[in-house]
């Protein structure tokens, strides 16, 4: 039927057509933007990191080395040291960061073919020492983890410090407290296997026995070699280290001279604790540990703060601080790489948020995708 014109109901009631459609659609955004901006409101959580300390590290003290030492006069600055030899698991991890570093020698036995590919250490030998490694790859594994091998001050200083006496632990020899030729196990054992044997004066375990160590400290007078120290298993105690009298230091047979002589070179009896190793050296009696002066340990305390302070920036929510903060700091951590692991995995278990924690796990995914743990 014609209305003629006439005016409709929703007309008649004073609402326009689709009126109800825009309220709904305004609702919606308000909505959304609440949603979105709800997490800006919270304040963003704020991880504090326990101060820095090298893992499996000990603090020394420098000083003067004591009179009874063949280094007498040495000063030795403060340091920190390996409690323990890097052992073949540590290095294993070592080589898969480093794709390109070959694996020791007898990680296979040498009539099988791709001898030293093997990237994982023998089985049950994850603890033992690492061998077959010689100085130029040492240094390697210590810069990586921000460190080096230590002088040969710096490794007497930790094995009898100030106190001079015969052995790392005092002055007794009857009691087995070294992986010694006296203990018979005629090979290696694992790293503080001997609790007894520690150095009272550093907490160093293994300053003496199981392995022989490299130390970055030179022949003096122009020899190409450097000093190793501590003996291996192999070696009887009583003089392995240098603080016993001339007629008690057990010796082994050298052909060629380390101080100038008169006459020509010649076959001589060299001290124990004048062993002498080339850099391209390796053994399966010869390890090492690593050392880290004030310099070092400054850059890993300064990237170990700069880590807490990126982790507060990936706790940033809302749209605004994502774009400009989290992924910034995404982007740095990852830079910052394998020394961000540790202070990252700290930080992951403090935080509740699960937005927060998977910023973490992303991060921590891809600096080991990079460093080549995946």
């Amino acid at each position: 039927m014609d209305t003629g014109g006439a005016p409709s109901q929703s007309t008649m009631s004073g609402r326009r057509p689709g009126g109800w459609g825009r309220r709904v659609a305004l609702a919606a955004l308000v909505a959304i933007w609440v949603l979105l901006t709800w997490r800006a409101i919270q304040p963003p959580v704020r991880i504090r990191l326990p101060a820095f300390e090298p893992e499996g590290m000990v603090l020394l003290g420098g000083g003067a080395i004591p009179a009874s030492s063949g280094l007498k006069g040495a000063d030795v600055a403060p340091f920190r040291m390996d409690r323990f030899e890097v052992t073949e698991g540590d290095f294993a991890e070592f080589l898969g960061a480093n794709p390109d570093e070959p694996a020791p020698y007898h990680w296979l036995p040498p009539d099988v073919p791709g001898a030293g590919q093997r990237r994982e250490p023998p089985p049950g030998t994850e603890e033992f020492p690492v061998v077959h490694v010689d100085l130029h790859q040492a240094r390697r594994y210590a810069a990586w983890r921000g460190a080096h091998i230590p002088t040969v001050e710096e490794w007497e200083w930790a094995a009898l410090g100030a106190q001079g006496d015969a052995f790392p632990w005092g002055i007794d020899a009857a009691v087995i407290r070294a992986n010694t030729q006296e203990a018979g196990f005629e090979g290696r054992t694992p790293v503080g296997f001997f609790p007894a044997g520690v150095a009272r004066g550093s907490g160093c375990y293994g300053m003496v026995g199981n392995v022989t160590e490299w130390t970055d400290s030179p022949a003096r007078y122009g020899d190409d070699r450097f000093f190793v120290r501590g003996g291996s298993y192999r070696d009887p105690l009583v003089g392995i280290l240098n603080t016993h009298a001339p007629g008690s230091r057990l010796v082994q047979r050298e052909n060629r001279v380390i101080e100038p002589q008169s006459a020509p070179p010649f076959e001589q009896e060299v001290p124990i604790d004048d062993r002498l190793e080339p850099p391209g050296s390796h053994s399966s009696i010869l390890g090492f540990r690593c050392a880290m002066n004030e310099a070092e340990y400054g850059r890993q305390r300064d990237a170990w703060a700069r880590v807490e302070e990126l982790v507060y920036d990936l706790a940033h929510r809302d749209l605004v601080s994502g774009f400009w903060r989290v992924r910034p700091a995404k982007r740095e951590l990852v830079e910052i790489g394998y020394f961000a692991l540790r202070p990252l995995g700290m930080a992951r278990r403090q935080v509740a948020d699960d937005a927060v924690r998977a910023n973490i796990d992303e991060v921590v995914a891809a600096i080991e995708r990079k460093v080549g743990l995946r």
